[in-house]
């Protein structure tokens, strides 16, 4: 197995909270010359996240700090940068062996929230943050479940797992923590992270395209908005009998349909980001959730 010179130098990573539709865009890219994309990874996530409240390079370096320099990392002096500039370039180089000399686009949602690491692992990576409007997306997370096969389902069964942005409070947490995460990075390090509106990318598929490509430096193809214009881009809801696929998800705004409490909570919970976005003025989402 031979990893050398095997690294992509500048990968692509689509971010954004879950449902906005980060593998849209992923598998639009994709249908380009000189992209490549496959199934969500978890990988770093799972490896570097918080998600168990302390990080295992968290783990790492208060250990070196308890044995000093009996700590290889200590005695070598590799700091935190360093070394997870060496851990990055061995998992480019296992995407890589994978993307059949491509560029490749990783579009694992929960990464959004560890932008800062993934920045320093990957130095010449490119980030797209798709930002849907939160009561599209809130509304898409509860009904999660409704766009999963019975297969998927009972696999989610047999593994215990439970997805809590399904419960209606931790779903405007969600979006709200995910767009702020990724909005901070882009404010960062706006050279190297692009907000890209998934309306925008609906209404208007070849100009929103061609700013992607202009932004991570590839030409554009037209085979980005083909796929676009025959694929539907999000849906949480299974077509009943006689429906058109996805038909329940295009209510306008599905906003309408929720109890004053939903209303309520939504406007506590992420309205002042939904704000903050231009996707609702303050009076029009006060109009909305009364």
């Amino acid at each position: 197995m031979d990893i050398q010179n095997q690294e992509c130098p500048d990968p692509v990573f689509i971010l954004g909270a879950p449902r906005s539709g980060t593998t849209a865009l992923a598998w639009s890219l994709a249908q380009h010359s000189s992209l490549w994309t496959s199934g969500e990874s978890y990988i770093l996530w799972e490896l570097f996240g918080h998600q168990r409240g302390r990080t295992g390079l968290e783990t790492i370096f208060q250990t070196a700090e308890v044995l000093a320099t009996g700590s290889w990392l200590t005695a070598e002096d590799v700091g935190r940068e360093e070394l997870l500039r060496y851990l990055g370039v061995g998992v480019n180089a296992l995407f890589a062996s994978r993307s059949r000399g491509k560029r490749w686009i990783d579009h694992t949602p929960v990464q959004t929230l560890m932008m800062d690491l993934l920045g320093t692992m990957f130095p010449g990576a490119m980030f797209l943050h798709v930002l849907r409007d939160g009561r599209k997306v809130v509304n898409s997370m509860i009904h999660f479940h409704d766009a999963l096969e019975e297969n998927v389902r009972a696999n989610f069964a047999r593994a215990g797992w439970t997805i809590p942005w399904t419960d209606f409070t931790v779903a405007c947490k969600t979006w709200r923590e995910y767009v702020e995460a990724a909005l901070a990075f882009g404010e960062r390090h706006p050279e190297r992270c692009l907000t890209v509106r998934h309306d925008h990318l609906v209404v208007d598929p070849e100009s929103c395209l061609q700013e992607v490509c202009d932004f991570i430096q590839v030409s554009y193809e037209e085979s980005l908005t083909h796929y676009v214009r025959n694929h539907q881009l999000h849906s949480s809801f299974r077509s009943g009998p006689g429906e058109e696929r996805g038909a329940k998800s295009l209510v306008s705004e599905p906003s309408n349909q929720w109890s004053a409490d939903q209303k309520a909570t939504f406007a506590r919970e992420a309205g002042p980001t939904l704000v903050r976005c231009g996707l609702a003025t303050a009076a029009e989402l006060q109009e909305q959730m009364l």
